[in-house]
């Protein structure tokens, strides 16, 4: 069930990066001459499945075990575990379906993902408690929705499912946050291509004025307009954003 609704969750996440997008699967599912529903539903998985070029799902959770106890450095498990640490210590973030009148029933609650953690990393002794502890120690340490930093600049999209955990007003003038109405989830960070549009183009703009500036303030013009600065300093700044 879960890997099912994740079909949803990643088309609706990356909205706009491949053709088939939430109008795609809104058009199959509305399509009553395509079946019932459950068929609707199989058609948007075998739509799924052919633009990743895949046969067919691995629905069995060993597999998907698999992947997260995977501590190789190449393989298909890499990233998975590492999200899954994150959001085992610090994040949470879980997207169940035990909320009320939900459309996918009550089967993924919050045990559920917890039950990730500990087959995951069955060393650590996870007890309810414990999770409770991360998720406070977490926010402590960051300043949950009020973190005290500077040289940091918060970017989401509007249709980017995540983007109710973000930050969406300026902390300070060295803390902003930028909002664009009618991307996905980081929209911002690919590149250029037909159909962009002006509210994402200006966010990239700014974000890359931004990060020029951090890199050689004495660069920034009184007008507030920035030179160019080496290329070499950009990236330097970038992989220590990226691996920080």
């Amino acid at each position: 069930m879960e890997l099912l609704i994740d079909n949803l969750a990643g088309i609706v996440q990356y909205n706009g990066r491949t053709d088939f997008d939430i109008n795609s699967v809104c058009a199959i599912m509305r399509n009553e001459t395509m079946g019932s529903a459950l068929e609707r539903f199989a058609e948007v998985n075998s739509v799924s499945l052919a633009n990743n070029n895949d046969e067919c799902l691995d629905h069995e959770f060993s597999s998907f075990l698999d992947l997260l106890t995977n501590t190789s450095f190449s393989g298909p498990g890499v990233g998975w575990r590492q999200w899954t640490w994150q959001t085992c210590t610090e994040f949470g973030w879980y997207q169940t379906t035990n909320q009320p009148d939900e459309v996918f029933g009550k089967m993924l609650n919050l045990d559920f993902f917890k039950s990730w953690c500990r087959q995951a990393f069955a060393e650590i002794d996870w007890t309810d408690g414990s999770f409770d502890k991360n998720m406070i120690d977490s926010n402590t340490e960051f300043g949950g929705f009020n973190p005290v930093m500077e040289n940091v600049v918060f970017v989401h999209g509007s249709i980017d499912p995540w983007h109710p955990m973000g930050v969406l007003e300026d902390l300070n003038e060295l803390a902003p946050s930028i909002y664009i109405d009618g991307t996905s989830h980081c929209a911002d960070m690919y590149d250029d291509k037909p159909g962009d549009s002006q509210e994402l183009l200006a966010a990239k703009n700014r974000v890359k004025a931004l990060v020029k500036s951090w890199i050689n303030p004495e660069d920034v013009a009184p007008s507030g307009s920035v030179r160019i600065v080496p290329i070499l300093s950009y990236l330097l700044v970038v992989v220590l954003f990226l691996f920080n």
